[in-house]
């Protein structure tokens, strides 16, 4: 009740939601209307962007590489990868369906806030974090995201290039189902994150022997949950670094391993 009574009483959203808005993008008031991939793309630093619903079609990746940029995107639905390459990013409502790679990357993105994201069905992973050299991602919020029957996994944290890391990010409320690998791998240099309420069941369905979760990094954290899948010997949790990752209750069917249950 609190969090809708916040959404309701933002200035932003107000305008968004403001009768005429939709066709005007509100004219006059700051915001970009973004009807087409080069305006999204070539998006300036500080800019607001409302992205109109429909379908959006593109051989290439959408790269996002100017900082602080807001951009709202509920109803847009696009084909191929959202990158982030940039900090400070704010970014609400995307799908992507149907790509043939990765559904959403994240190279960087220093305290960015990313909410209401769906990557489904596409022919990689559902969200990359990380996965390059140099790449970093910290002190970023994702919030009530899902990764539904991409062919790879769910969630890939990838901070095992050179000078990668992957740190203190929360998860709240993602979801991660039917997937062809875990519904959430981490390897390399992902620590400190913390995953609340999370969801993670039916995935390894392209036949691995992978858990619901397999985490590497140190100092992990998870609150509640619920976690549904094992690999070949019981685990549906796996932690594999073994330093200081702790879960504070929450359903897991199967084995926690490599953590201490608090």
């Amino acid at each position: 009740m609190q969090r809708r009574a916040f959404l309701a009483q933002s200035s932003l959203l107000a305008m968004i939601l403001a009768p005429g808005v939709g066709k005007a993008a509100g004219a006059g008031n700051g915001i970009v209307d973004v009807n087409s991939l080069p305006a999204l793309a070539g998006l300036g630093a500080e800019a607001v962007a409302v992205v109109r619903p429909g379908q959006y079609h593109s051989t290439s990746p959408i790269t996002i590489s100017a900082e602080n940029v807001t951009i709202i995107a509920f109803g847009a639905i696009f084909d191929t990868t959202i990158e982030i390459r940039s900090k400070g990013i704010r970014l609400y409502g995307a799908t992507v369906r149907g790509a043939p790679g990765d559904g959403f990357r994240f190279w960087r993105g220093q305290g960015s806030h990313f909410e209401a994201l769906v990557s489904e069905k596409n022919g990689g992973n559902g969200f990359v974090l990380g996965g390059e050299d140099g790449a970093q991602i910290g002190w970023s919020s994702f919030l009530g995201c899902r990764a539904l029957g991409n062919a790879q996994h769910g969630w890939l944290l990838n901070a095992s290039g050179p000078k990668s890391w992957i740190n203190a990010n929360t998860f709240d409320a993602c979801w991660s189902r039917a997937n062809g690998g875990s519904g959430w791998h981490s390897e390399g240099r992902a620590n400190y994150n913390s995953w609340f309420g999370h969801h993670a069941e039916s995935n390894g369905q392209a036949g691995g022997d992978v858990a619901a979760m397999d985490l590497g990094g140190a100092q992990n954290f998870l609150y509640g949950g619920h976690v549904v899948g094992t690999a070949k010997d019981g685990v549906a949790l796996r932690c594999a670094d073994g330093r200081g990752s702790v879960v504070f209750g929450g359903r897991y069917v199967g084995d926690v391993s490599g953590a201490r249950i608090a």
